[in-house]
């Protein structure tokens, strides 16, 4: 791989007015990919091609507007442009629309639209929105509560190794909610969590071995879960 030489590349075809070109300068620039790391000039070109209807650039820059990349911190404006490349079924965009209109980033709470983007977003296989249906499902957020709909979605998202659909889908597994109740299985996802840095899978983890939930008791083992959850 030659990043140097696309970039001169991209840059030929940007300068020509080329959108795809232009999202991609725009990657190259935010990630330090064949040129210096910058974020004000990767915010100059995903907006060129935003401007020109190109979803992944919409998806770019509404994320550097939520994160303050290259430009000022814009909950309203991230949510705008997410929603563009929603729009387009760009489905990284309509998971995060989902979680703006889950909790209210940048555009009022309205749970029953939250839950419109997270099925839009699940339909091509994201595995965060997966998680986020589970919860939606699992609590009667914007849909009738429904414990198998909601083993159903975060058993997807675990098996795509989503450490929140890990834990959330052990969770059910060990109460029996929507499923008849594992304790050996359920520790077998907390622990797929908890090897990813979860930290309420690290406690729960801990707890197993603690109690011998699923597992023979470990005191030892328990510390270290404890500890790993208590250090974050």
């Amino acid at each position: 791989k030659d990043y140097g030489k696309a970039v001169r590349l991209f840059h030929l075809a940007a300068d020509q007015g080329h959108p795809r070109a232009q999202a991609c300068l725009g990657d190259c620039y935010r990630f330090g990919e064949g040129t210096p790391e910058d974020h004000v000039k990767a915010v100059h070109y995903y907006r060129f091609a935003a401007d020109q209807g190109v979803s992944e650039a919409q998806a770019c820059l509404g994320t550097c507007y939520r994160l303050g990349e290259g430009i000022p911190e814009d909950l309203v404006k991230a949510a705008q442009y997410c929603r563009l490349a929603a729009d387009q079924g760009h489905a990284r965009a309509q998971a995060y629309l989902g979680q703006c209109y889950r909790f209210g980033k940048g555009t009022p709470v309205d749970h029953v639209k939250a839950v419109h983007y997270f099925h839009r977003a699940v339909d091509k296989g994201h595995s965060g929105a997966q998680a986020c249906l589970g919860e939606c499902y699992r609590f009667g957020t914007g849909t009738p509560e429904d414990h198998a709909k909601a083993v159903r979605y975060y058993r997807l998202s675990a098996d795509q190794c989503d450490a929140g659909g890990q834990h959330n889908y052990a969770q059910f597994l060990s109460f029996g909610r929507g499923l008849p109740q594992d304790d050996i299985e359920a520790t077998r996802y907390y622990r797929l969590a908890a090897d990813q840095g979860y930290i309420y899978a690290q406690r729960c983890l801990g707890q197993c071995y603690h109690f011998g939930h699923g597992t023979p008791e470990d005191h030892a083992k328990a510390s270290h879960y404890y500890r790993l959850a208590a250090d974050q």
